[in-house]
């Protein structure tokens, strides 16, 4: 858990994403949450891991392993497929 810390708190400096130990509410808009929208959101996560594997991997300085969600699409193109899909985001 340090090491991912460490890394997250290396790529979030800016005052944008004041880090660590803050408590940042969100919002995620999307269609009907079952059949339609997870079957998006499974292929868009598929697509976004055979595209980028190689930079997923390099990102978490590892060959490979278990790693969290955000640990792992950290900086990928995940957040732009979703939102090509329909799925909002949005910082209150």
């Amino acid at each position: 858990m340090l090491g991912y810390i460490k890394r997250l708190h290396h790529h979030m400096t800016s005052s944008v994403h004041p880090f660590p130990y803050t408590q940042v509410h969100a919002q995620v808009t999307l269609g009907d949450p079952g059949y339609i929208y997870t079957s998006k959101i499974l292929v868009c996560v598929v697509q976004t891991l055979l595209a980028e594997r190689s930079a997923l991997l390099e990102a978490t300085g590892t060959a490979g392993g278990a790693f969290t969600v955000g640990e792992l699409f950290w900086g990928s193109g995940l957040l732009q497929r979703l939102r090509g899909v329909g799925v909002g985001f949005e910082v209150l």
